[in-house]
């Protein structure tokens, strides 16, 4: 297939020239500042989406300093020295269109879904706000409550407060063990100085990349993007240093006990990055422990063994450190380590013996399915040609269908016995809460060794399509 180059050189006349891919469509476009441009054209439906993202999330964050990421997206939205507060909603409205940003661990995006004709706003918003935001210190004090009220509002959740614990417990240096939302301590005490400092720091052209998705023309958009964008200085160098942690051989347990009639299980198994090969053969193996009821984990703990009344899984791609996720609830009458051992025996059973032919098959063709499928709407296109530039590897989208197809069951084998094995596991166990003999609550154990708190950022995607779930940790 023809590949999406990583680098456009100017035309004759020392513009931008655009290359595109002959399999996805896909056009890049490289500013002389190095803001990227990738645009997808598709005219069946009235509808465009722009994406702006920029390379950074909550993994860029220091010690003492988490949230930041999170807590400058919705600072975003508060006024620039062209729009008042509230004024790119109001035009948005009038638009007819909708607008929203969402906060990972590996980066920040901001999108517009817009009627086709009316995109260009969009991109004058982005180029605006890319450098001409004003962070109003009185605004700056009424989001930090808005954000410490979303905190306030995950750490009373059950999975929230299970997720904070098993990544703290699973990463012993790498910032992904902070949760998305940052600690409670460190936000409420963050100046507006911290702020400026990080969007000067990270939010530049050299930083940052365009996904433009529906019925537009490209050469308009590359017009309109050069206009806007091209005057604004790269900014400093990114400092994106691959960041590695070992993975220390060892299972690993935390618990955490809440207001919860049943307990809950969360496992999570540390991978390899997004641009990994292994990736695809994860997504295959996450279908085939989980997919439908003939799936290995649902048939063996739900139906046969009655030990779990659900269970699911995930491959969670990241750009440095993937995770794989398996997750459910503990059958009431059961004990929660009945439920993991058998778990783990269902992952030794497959690293040791492989999968059936037909299991393989149905595998591979669902993973292909859940593909495709996304990949019918507009926003969920634009959405993919991001995250795929985000890994660092765009023409896995050209290639992806070809790639899931040719995973063998020695390939399984192989990536269930390297990362899925119980010396590679951190397991997270939502307890009922201990009640003392008055009935008040027993005190819970400390969730995070560190610091003994909980606190919000869940994994980045669910088994349902990760751009739902990560549009779910947008603005409140």
């Amino acid at each position: 297939m023809a590949r999406v180059p990583t680098r456009t050189k100017p035309g004759r006349n020392g513009r931008p020239r655009t290359r595109t891919d002959g399999t996805t469509g896909v056009g890049e476009t490289v500013l002389a500042n190095g803001l990227k441009l990738l645009t997808l054209e598709r005219h069946d439906v009235p509808i465009v989406t722009v994406m702006i993202w920029y390379r950074v999330g909550s993994a860029r964050e220091e010690e003492g300093r988490t949230g930041l990421a999170h807590f400058l997206e919705h600072l975003m939205f508060k006024g620039t020295d062209r729009y008042k507060k509230g004024e790119i909603d109001r035009l948005t409205q009038r638009l007819g269109a909708t607008n929203n940003a969402m906060t990972s661990r590996d980066c920040t995006c901001y999108y517009f879904n817009l009627p086709a004709g009316d995109w260009l706003p969009a991109l004058e918003i982005e180029a605006n706000r890319m450098r001409r935001c004003r962070f109003p210190p009185g605004e700056v004090e009424l989001e930090r409550s808005v954000v410490l009220e979303e905190i306030g509002r995950n750490e009373d959740s059950p999975y929230g407060a299970l997720d904070t614990a098993v990544f703290a417990a699973a990463y012993s240096t790498h910032p992904y063990r902070h949760p998305i939302l940052g600690w409670r301590d460190d936000l409420a005490g963050v100046r507006r100085g911290a702020i400026r400092e990080f969007y000067d720091r990270h939010y530049h052209p050299s930083n940052a990349f365009v996904v433009m998705a529906g019925d537009f023309a490209t050469p308009q958009a590359v017009q309109a993007v050069e206009r806007l964008f091209a005057r604004i200085p790269p900014g400093p160098r990114p400092d994106r240093p691959v960041r590695t942690e070992s993975r220390a051989k060892g299972e690993k347990r935390v618990a955490v006990r809440m207001d919860v009639q049943v307990p809950k299980v969360q496992i999570l198994f540390r991978t390899v990055p997004g641009n990994h090969a292994d990736d695809r053969v994860l997504d295959v193996v996450a279908s085939l422990l989980s997919d439908g009821r003939s799936s290995l984990l649902f048939r063996r703990l739900v139906e046969e063994r009655r030990l779990m009344t659900d269970v699911d899984t995930v491959n969670d791609t990241k750009v440095e450190d993937g995770v794989f996720w398996i997750y459910g609830t503990i059958h009431p009458e059961v004990h929660p380590d009945r439920g993991v051992d058998e778990v783990v025996r269902c992952l030794e059973r497959i690293a040791t013996q492989g999968p059936s032919v037909r299991a393989l098959a149905q595998a591979k063709n669902q993973s292909e399915a859940d593909f495709l499928y996304n990949w019918e709407k507009v926003f969920n296109q634009a959405y993919l040609v991001g995250k795929s530039e985000l890994l660092g590897d765009l023409d896995r989208l050209g290639r992806y269908t070809k790639d899931v197809q040719s995973v063998t069951a020695a390939d399984v084998r192989r990536v269930v016995s390297e990362y899925l094995g119980p010396d590679r596991m951190t397991v997270g166990l939502l307890l009922p809460e201990r009640r003392c003999a008055s009935g008040a609550p027993a005190r819970s154990p400390s969730m995070n060794p560190v610091r003994a708190r909980r606190s919000a950022g869940g994994p980045d995607a669910r088994r349902e399509p990760e751009v739902v779930a990560l549009l779910r940790q947008g603005r409140s």
